[in-house]
């Protein structure tokens, strides 16, 4: 399921499906991301920022299922 919502923000918002995979898959610094997109860092808080809220509004739903 965490992948399908993956593929999801990948489909959704390419830079931030990007800047989560650099951060977490990859292990890609801040600066390098920043530098490969070519974006700023207050670009890059905030598009991390609605990628993890993203990923975890579907977890949370996710969990809800299975509860009910």
């Amino acid at each position: 399921e965490i992948d399908r919502c993956v593929k999801q923000l990948k489909e959704q918002d390419l830079q931030q499906y990007e800047i989560l995979l650099g951060r977490y898959a990859a292990r890609v610094s801040d600066k390098q991301i920043e530098q490969v997109l070519g974006i700023s860092h207050a670009t890059l808080l905030r598009d991390l920022a609605q990628a993890e809220q993203f990923v975890l509004g579907v977890v949370v739903a996710l969990k809800l299922s299975l509860v009910c």
